[in-house]
């Protein structure tokens, strides 16, 4: 994967998307919508949904039978509300979440890649009882609880917890993030390979390594859009060109030191909001 240092940052960026009417849970319960531009977010008993410029579109009341700060908000034509260290999935229905699983809280994939593709839930890796996964589960509609993903792959990636992930057209891409120490199941060791996994032909192949993969963690900022993945590491802006198979990095700027990469963003236009 081929490395490029770009000393022009063409990209305007705005740190207004949150005020403090809104109660913005840093890591889990939120989403992003690409496609229409917006981010939606749960804040006590409201789902709200606002525009890039902080305008709010929409706000839906919920009945909350429990504080659900651990969980991860995703959205297919329904909200889920899915158990960020395994198990439990909440579906939104009447304005309340209802609990469809079968499952429990096994704490067997925390600080996974969890995604929708195919109106299907998923998530790759993950980490418990001193272990890292390296393969895919899914939410299953008939059994209600979750599955092994069958693969064909001859090659996997090795077993991961914290890593960078995204979807691009049929197929999963992970990097960075850790994998533990095989002497020691307690040292976890930065990742820098960089893996696809097809869900068209159900295979892993290895893409290849770069050092800026090191010390990478999931981050609120990171999004695709249209071929390429945005993501931050150090404080430095980075993406990822897909199709080039290629990382541009952005040189240090003043204005990069006041930005707060914690904030999740999306592309529009010739505009990151965050």
């Amino acid at each position: 994967i081929k490395k490029t240092i770009s000393s022009l940052f063409l990209i305007i960026l705005f740190q207004s998307m949150f005020s403090q009417q809104y109660e913005f849970k840093e890591k889990r319960n939120y989403l992003k919508n690409n496609d229409s531009k917006s981010f939606v977010f749960l804040s006590k008993n409201y789902l709200y949904k606002i525009n890039h410029k902080a305008k709010l579109i929409d706000s839906i009341y919920f009945e909350f039978e429990k504080n659900f700060d651990n969980y991860q908000l995703l959205q297919n034509k329904n909200y889920y509300l899915v158990n960020s260290l395994g198990g439990q999935v909440y579906k939104s229905s009447n304005k309340k979440f209802n609990r469809i699983d079968n499952s429990f809280s096994h704490k067997n994939q925390i600080l996974s890649s969890l995604f929708i593709y195919d109106s299907i839930i998923y998530r790759f890796g993950g980490y418990g009882y001193f272990d890292s996964r390296n393969f895919i589960t899914f939410f299953s509609e008939e059994t209600m609880e979750w599955e092994v993903l069958k693969t064909n792959s001859k090659v996997f990636p090795p077993g991961l917890h914290n890593n960078k992930f995204f979807i691009h057209m049929d197929a999963l891409y992970v990097f960075g993030g850790y994998t533990l120490e095989n002497n020691d199941r307690e040292k976890p060791i930065n990742n820098k390979e960089y893996w696809k996994f097809s869900f068209k032909n159900k295979n892993w192949t290895k893409i290849g390594s770069s050092p800026l993969f090191s010390d990478t963690q999931q981050n609120n900022f990171d999004f695709y859009d249209d071929g390429k993945f945005y993501f931050e590491n150090h404080g430095l802006l980075n993406i990822i060109d897909i199709d080039k198979n290629n990382i541009s990095q952005f040189e240090k700027i003043k204005l990069l030191d006041k930005t707060n990469f914690r904030s999740p963003a999306f592309k529009l236009n010739d505009t990151i909001y965050f």
